[in-house]
């Protein structure tokens, strides 16, 4: 079973590295690699992940399967747009992480759209 939650300051480091295992599986073949570390050290270096913890406009979110980090998704101002504001991402070695994260955030944010 997926749990989604609310990413504690204590996982920050797992999920930059989590971060560095995604983009190196994804991205290889569309970027280059100067791109994608430029990428992880502006987005999902732990320095950063931690001022947005503090930042209301941000929110994390991991998913855990078998107590394992799943995969993580971010929703908020200045985020990279994917779908009502949540960026996904899940270890490939995990089925389904970054996905369980996002549909949880997506419900999230359409949620609170629709009720204003």
């Amino acid at each position: 079973m997926t749990e989604v939650r609310l990413l504690d300051t204590n996982e920050v480091d797992a999920v930059s590295a989590l971060a560095r295992v995604v983009w190196q599986a994804t991205y290889p073949a569309l970027i280059s690699q100067a791109q994608i570390d430029f990428m992880l050290a502006d987005r999902y270096a732990a320095e950063r992940i931690h001022a947005q913890l503090d930042d209301p406009q941000h929110a994390w979110w991991v998913a855990q399967q078998d107590q394992r980090l799943a995969g993580f998704a971010v929703e908020g101002v200045g985020c990279e747009v994917v779908r009502h504001g949540v960026t996904r991402f899940g270890d490939p070695s995990v089925q389904q992480g970054g996905q369980a994260c996002f549909e949880y955030g997506v419900r999230r944010v359409v949620g609170e759209v629709d009720a204003r």
